[in-house]
């Protein structure tokens, strides 16, 4: 029976500097060679999806966490910030020492203000390395084609969670470190993408599986029919395992595809 395989990018596929393991690269063409589903599940907007990421070879990508889906090179459904939510999480957000961005699938915004005091942080390095001109202020564009955005909360740690504890009347905050975290409008997530996908597909629920390592896989750990973590990733991820594979540099993918049978001929 073909399954349907999502992964997550970021500390599950690869990490920023170090690079794709060789043998992630062949397990997830041995899956494919096996007749089974490869798809991307990531936080990023499609245009951040690494070119090394995407040259393992997919069929295809969810970014945005979840609100975002293409198949074979085909946008299937993407879902956006409606435009009172963009002016409401700028207006609450103008009440803190904050940085943020808004991220699309085709651009990323950003508040002019807040860039200058505060300066750029390693994703926005990573934006402005691999598009620039897809980098735009907010003030100077009047339709923000956003899904989801990055915030970074500054101050002590009671105005910080005072911070995000607002943000969570509009928003699933899933935070990556005490004052940095991604935020998703209320009802998506990496799981209603991986279901809007299936659904479209054809693909039931329990012929999936998952592997991630942290807090904004939990949704996509929960949603497929089995949840793998990387031994390395996060505890918030690993409350919600399935299975534990081997830490992602030590073939982890591999191992946790080889785990479930995934590397033989059907």
């Amino acid at each position: 029976m073909r399954k349907a395989v999502f992964f997550d990018v970021d500390g599950t596929l690869y990490k920023e500097g170090r690079g794709v393991p060789e043998s992630t690269r062949e397990g997830i063409r041995k899956l494919r060679e096996n007749g089974h589903l490869a798809f991307v599940c990531s936080g990023r907007g499609r245009l951040m999806v690494p070119e090394e990421i995407l040259d393992i070879g997919f069929d295809g990508i969810l970014a945005t966490c979840g609100m975002y889906g293409e198949f074979r090179g085909e946008k299937v459904f993407e879902y956006r910030m409606e435009e009172e939510l963009v002016h409401w999480t700028r207006r609450y957000l103008a009440g803190y020492k904050s940085n943020f961005i808004m991220e699309g699938n085709e651009w990323i915004f950003y508040e002019e203000e807040k860039y200058r005091e505060h300066g750029a942080d390693w994703y926005i390095k990573a934006i402005l390395a691999k598009c620039p001109e897809c980098f735009l202020p907010i003030a100077k564009e009047g339709d923000v084609r956003a899904c989801k955005c990055g915030v970074h909360i500054f101050g002590d740690e009671n105005t910080v969670e005072r911070g995000f504890a607002g943000l969570k009347e509009r928003f699933q905050v899933m935070r990556h470190t005490p004052n940095i975290a991604e935020i998703v409008p209320h009802g998506h997530s990496k799981g209603t993408g991986i279901r809007h996908i299936c659904e479209k597909l054809g693909i039931a629920l329990t012929d999936t599986f998952s592997f991630g390592d942290s807090c904004n896989d939990v949704a996509m750990l929960q949603t497929t029919n089995t949840g793998i973590v990387m031994g390395d990733g996060t505890d918030a991820a690993m409350a919600y395992a399935d299975y534990v594979t081997s830490p992602l540099y030590e073939d982890g993918i591999w191992n946790g595809l080889s785990h479930f049978g995934l590397l033989k001929k059907m």
